[in-house]
Parts: C-alpha cells; structure tokens; sequence
C-alpha cells in the first residue's frame, strides 16, 4: 500500500534563487528568477528587502539575466571596496567575454 506523502496541483514550476554571501557572513538580498511571462505580486509576500526578481521561460538563470544581476546587483549591494572578488560556479551563463 502506497502512502501519499506530498500532494500537489501536477502544475510543475522551476524557481532559480541566485544568493551571495561575503566571507565575512554578510549577504545581499536574493535575485529570484520565476518561470513565467509576468511577475505575480503574491510571490513578494514575505520577501527579503531589497529582492530583486526577474523572469524567464524555464525560469532558470540565462546569459542576460546574469547579466542584469552582476551589474544592477550586485554591484549596488555589495560593499564599496574594490577590487572584489566573485567566485562562480562553471555555469555557461555566467560566460561574459563583454563584461
């Protein structure tokens, strides 16, 4: 006999949550990416000041949404000290020959 341990709509959604945290345990607001062709103003409930959100098909992270968080920011919330170091996983849209 099966137990139901989770039930859910079948609708299926992709969240990219992309977070950065200095070495000395200070973070920045989150850049939440939704799968979906508007932003729903019920998604902000509760959110962490200074949040900023994007959209995209799969709702995963793409080359211009990279784009977007690197310059708009993260730049804006991280800390006046320059140079700074960012360290990234290997993902292609984390590729900017431009930048």
């Amino acid at each position: 006999q099966k137990k139901v341990r989770c039930r859910t709509s079948g609708n299926k959604s992709q969240i990219t949550v992309i977070g950065c945290v200095s070495a000395t345990g200070q973070a920045i607001p989150p850049f939440v990416i939704f799968d979906a062709k508007s932003l729903n103003m019920d998604w902000r409930k509760g959110e962490i000041p200074g949040t900023t959100y994007g959209l995209s098909d799969k709702g995963w992270v793409d080359t211009e949404l990279f784009k977007g968080w690197l310059t708009d920011h993260l730049l804006k919330h991280a800390v006046g000290a320059r140079p700074l170091l960012v360290l990234l996983d290997g993902h292609s849209s984390h590729y900017q020959p431009d930048l």
